[in-house]
């Protein structure tokens, strides 16, 4: 991702840093380093997750073929069982990784919007807007 760091912060700040959106954005980027560096952690939970898969209700990010497998888990040698559980870590980790990478990149689109709102707005106050100016939107005609 391209270095907003500032963007970022602005916008953390116009908003507050208990608004439910921060919340998420800050959950979603400490996740995301959790599943980028595998860590402890991440494993413990995963591992709390699959054993909980065992249950009836299916988790949202196990598939039904998936939840079947590691419900019939009895049925399994340990060299099929050990390759099952790295099959459902892989979707585990790939579900997750995609949930908080969408969130963190919703949440830059907003902070860029935000941005270029502000720097819109104080040109029109300071009577310095150029129309000429192209302003990201898209292809379109510049005279």
């Amino acid at each position: 991702m391209p270095n907003d760091k500032r963007k970022i912060e602005l916008y953390i700040q116009f908003l507050g840093r208990n608004h439910p959106d921060v919340e998420a954005f800050t959950v979603a980027e400490n996740n995301a380093k959790h599943l980028d560096q595998h860590t402890p952690r991440l494993k413990e939970v995963f591992h709390a997750d699959f054993l909980a898969a065992h249950g009836p209700n299916k988790p949202v990010w196990l598939s039904e073929f998936l939840h079947r497998k590691v419900q019939n888990k009895v049925q399994l040698d340990r060299n099929a069982y050990d390759l099952l559980y790295e099959q459902v870590g892989v979707v585990y980790r790939d579900y997750h990784y995609f949930k908080y990478r969408h969130c963190i990149i919703e949440f830059y689109s907003q902070a860029r919007t935000h941005y270029l709102q502000q720097s819109n707005s104080s040109r029109h106050s300071r009577g310095t807007y150029n129309n000429n100016t192209y302003d990201g939107g898209g292809p379109q005609a510049r005279s």
